[in-house]
């Protein structure tokens, strides 16, 4: 079957979500996952916003479409799957992470102040704009890598073992 979010106020608390064919965050709509639930995908597609907290998406693929919105507000975990971004995700709150995740046509990634991302696993993003705000912080371990685009570092970001492969001069501020 298919889950299709209109309007705002929507959530999942607390919820396994199991077998998820399809799942539509419609233009303008809302939806929060939240309270330890977890969402085993197979495709998702935003178009408004969905907001994970203390929650994780594992495998699919997620496809952020150009007025989509991620925010990854704590504890919000990507695993194992495809998110091909062309709005934008924020990360806010810590314990976010991106593990096992192939992450392309990355349009904006930005993590505020107080925000903390982990990109791990083995995961790999093809850039075209991240941003980690003052106070902000990126870890980036294992065999994970970033390739492309740039990278405007006001923050912390932290490289073990993984690759940063910029393809403007001097992209990394």
């Amino acid at each position: 079957g298919q889950i299709v979010v209109s309007g705002t106020g929507n959530a999942l608390h607390g919820e396994t979500v199991t077998a998820n064919n399809a799942l539509d965050i419609a233009a303008a709509a809302a939806l929060t996952i939240d309270q330890g639930s977890t969402v085993t995908n197979t495709q998702t597609t935003v178009d408004g916003t969905l907001t994970l907290n203390g929650s994780s998406i594992t495998g699919g693929k997620v496809s952020n479409n150009a007025d989509g919105e991620i925010d990854l507000t704590g504890n919000a975990v990507f695993s194992s799957g495809k998110l091909d971004n062309a709005g934008k995700v924020d990360v806010t709150g810590t314990g976010n992470a991106l593990s096992g995740e192939t992450v392309t046509a990355n349009n904006a990634l930005e993590i505020f102040a107080a925000g903390a991302l982990t990109i791990d696993q083995g995961s790999g993003i093809t850039n075209t704009g991240l941003t980690i705000d003052e106070g902000g912080s990126l870890q980036l371990e294992d065999t994970s890598y970033i390739s492309g685009g740039t990278l405007a570092n006001a923050g912390t970001f932290s490289i073990e073992a993984s690759t940063v492969t910029p393809s403007r001069a001097a992209p990394v501020e």
